[in-house]
C-alpha cells in the first residue's frame, strides 16, 4: 500500500505540474509513465519480455477503440501533431495508449501477481483475437455505418462480451477469485486513470463534444465527461488485466 500511495501522490504532482506549466507532451509522458515504469522494473519482479508483448497487444486494441470512437463520434482529438493513424488517431494518442497500457500491466504484476509468466497460450489467444475482431466489426457496422446512437454506452457492453468470451476460452480453476482480484485492480488504478484522463483532455488528446450521444455528463476538473467514460476508465484496466492473466501470465 505504501508503494501505491507514493505512486498516486507522485502522479498527482506530475499531473498538476503538467497542466499548470503546459509542459511538452513528450515530457509529460516521461513524468507520468517512464519514471514510474523505471522504478517498478528495476525491482526485478516483472518479466519484461511478456510484459512488452502484452503491452503492444493491449495498446493495439486501445488504438482500435480510439479509432472506433472517432468514427462513431464518441470523442475526437485536437492534438497538434499532423500524423494520423487510420486518418483519425493522433501520434499523441498512439504514444499515450502504449505507455498507459505498459504502465498498468506493470502495476498489475507488481501489486497483484508476484509469479513469473509462463508461455503464451497461442491457440486460445488466437480464438480470443477472432472473437474481438467479430465484436469490433459488428460495433463498427452498427455505429459507423448504420449510425446507431449511444455508441460509447454500447462499447461497455462490447467489453463485457469480451470478458465473457475470454472466460469461456480460458481454463481457470477459480474464476470468481480471479474476477475479484482484477476488480480490485480496477478500483486501485481508477484514481490514476482519472488523472491520466485529465491530462489527455488538457492536451487535446481526448475531447468530448457530442453531448446528445451520451447518457449523461459530469463536470470533472472543469471538463464535461460522459458517465460512460468514467465507467470505461474502470472497465478497460479490468479487461486488460484479465486478458493478460488468462492468456499471457499463469492464471493464478
Amino acid at each position: 500500500m505504501r508503494d501505491y500511495l507514493l505512486l498516486l501522490f507522485y502522479s498527482l504532482g506530475a499531473v498538476l505540474l503538467s497542466i499548470t506549466t503546459m509542459l511538452p507532451f513528450s515530457v509529460v509522458l516521461v513524468l507520468l509513465f517512464a519514471v514510474p515504469l523505471f522504478l517498478l522494473l528495476r525491482q526485478g519482479k516483472i518479466s519484461l519480455g511478456s510484459l512488452v508483448a502484452a503491452a503492444l497487444g493491449g495498446a493495439a486494441v486501445l488504438l482500435l477503440l480510439e479509432a472506433f470512437a472517432h468514427f462513431t463520434g464518441s470523442w475526437y482529438t485536437l492534438a497538434p501533431s499532423t500524423w494520423r493513424l487510420f486518418s483519425t488517431v493522433s501520434l499523441e494518442s498512439v504514444l499515450f495508449a502504449f505507455f498507459h497500457t505498459f504502465y498498468f500491466l506493470a502495476l498489475y504484476e507488481h501489486f497483484f501477481d508476484d509469479n513469473k509468466s509462463e508461455k503464451l497460450e497461442i491457440n486460445r489467444l488466437a480464438w480470443l483475437v477472432l472473437w474481438l475482431a467479430v465484436l469490433g466489426i459488428a460495433y463498427t457496422y452498427l455505429f459507423a455505418v448504420a449510425v446507431v446512437s449511444y455508441a460509447l454506452s454500447w462499447l461497455l457492453f462490447v467489453l463485457l462480451a469480451a470478458v465473457l468470451g475470454a472466460l469461456v476460452l480460458a481454463k481457470v480453476p477459480n474464476k470468481s477469485a480471479l474476477l475479484i482480484k482484477i476488480s480490485w485492480f480496477g478500483i486501485l488504478v481508477w484514481p490514476l486513470s482519472l488523472l491520466f484522463e485529465l491530462v489527455a483532455m488538457h492536451y487535446g488528446v481526448r475531447v468530448f463534444a457530442f453531448s446528445n450521444d451520451y447518457l449523461a455528463s459530469l463536470n470533472f476538473a472543469g471538463y464535461e465527461v460522459p458517465v460512460e467514460e468514467m465507467l470505461l476508465l474502470f472497465a478497460l484496466p479490468v479487461v486488460l488485466a484479465l486478458v493478460y492473466e488468462l492468456f499471457v501470465d499463469n492464471r493464478k
